[in-house]
């Protein structure tokens, strides 16, 4: 902004230099000093930025009054810095770079934050995860442990089933061996065989004597072994709960 100012002063030097030098040449050799010149100039309304502003305004009266035209030469000057202004430039400076210095630092700690906050979701959500995993592998084994107790006890209920099984069937068979024995006639029993009986009736008279179960079974011995044809007349006393062999052999003695 100072350059602004201190160009438009320039111009506004020019002009009224130009205005002066018109002027001069109007009226001849005025016999203007440098010091009148500067006054006129300040009377028309001209500000003066520093001393050595219009110092070419005697140059131009010079040439003037001797006829020789001069070209004047406008030396660019820069405006002075004041140390004030630089103060304030330094430290306008040093603000933004504290401001920029204070704005890294705050990205800076808030990418930090963020990541920090990030490897803390990730941990968390790690563990979450192999507390899942666990409580699963934990049911599993639980389950298959009741499982195989389960087995293990069904396992045991068949044996011991199987088990009260046979040893009923033990009683029983025991207690039918038993009925069977109370009830069998002891001492012996008598068969009369008379000729012309066949070995049919003989088996039949044995079974009603309770010496054989089955008449039939008792037949088709004799008659496999050839007993059949064998069998003498008489009375034979056979003892209870001889064998179909032993009977046979008492039925084939002759008497």
């Amino acid at each position: 902004m100072k350059l602004k100012y201190y160009l438009r002063g320039l111009g506004i030097g020019i002009l009224v230099a130009a205005a002066i030098l018109t002027f001069s040449r109007r009226s001849g050799n005025g016999g203007l000093t440098n010091d009148e010149v500067i006054a006129r100039a300040q009377d028309l309304g001209m500000v003066m930025q520093d001393n050595s502003t219009l110092t070419q305004t005697a140059e131009t009266q010079t040439a003037a009054e001797t006829g020789i035209t001069v070209t004047p030469i406008i030396k660019e000057e820069i405006p002075e810095t004041s140390a004030e202004s630089v103060s304030e430039t330094v430290s306008a400076e040093e603000s933004a770079i504290l401001d920029e210095t204070k704005a890294a630092e705050e990205s800076k700690a808030l990418e930090e934050s963020k990541a920090a906050e990030e490897s803390r979701l990730a941990e968390e959500s790690k563990a979450a995860e192999e507390s899942r995993l666990a409580e699963e592998s934990r049911a599993a084994e639980e389950s298959k442990a009741a499982e195989e107790s389960k087995a293990a006890e069904e396992s045991k209920a068949a044996e011991e089933s199987k088990a009260a099984e046979e040893s009923k069937a033990a009683e029983e068979s025991k207690a039918a061996e038993e009925s069977a024995q109370q009830t069998q006639p002891t001492g012996t029993a008598s068969i009369t065989v008379t000729s012309g009986q066949g070995s049919e009736t003989i088996a039949k008279n044995c079974e009603k004597a309770g010496l054989v179960e089955s008449a039939k079974a008792f037949d088709d011995f004799l008659c496999s072994k050839g007993y059949d044809r064998k069998i003498a007349n008489g009375t034979f006393y056979i003892p209870y709960g001889s064998d179909m062999e032993t009977i046979a052999q008492i039925l084939m003695k002759r008497r």
